[in-house]
């Protein structure tokens, strides 16, 4: 994947991460994940709540890093621009 691949995925995932509509699901599940654990029967219903608790996590900050990539990339070509730039005016 080249960096201009990882801006836009990055583009995309910070409009996921922080859309409105995705924050509210995530906050709406883990707090129904939150909710059985608490009034869970068994520790069987328990455990299966925490797990489904840590891949909700796990979606969210693979979004983050794809975003956080996307980011670094940017970041990336833009001192390589400077860096040219630079050389240019050197020259």
């Amino acid at each position: 994947m080249n960096k201009d691949d990882e801006i836009r995925r990055g583009h995309n995932a910070g409009r996921i991460v922080n859309d409105p509509l995705f924050v509210e699901a995530v906050e709406a599940v883990r707090g129904r994940l939150l909710s059985i654990m608490e009034t869970a029967k068994t520790d069987e219903a328990t455990l299966h709540a925490n797990t489904c608790l840590g891949l909700l996590n796990e979606i969210r900050q693979h979004l983050v890093r794809v975003m956080t990539d996307g980011k670094l990339a940017a970041e990336s070509i833009k001192l390589e621009q400077d860096k040219r730039s630079w050389w240019q005016r050197v020259a």
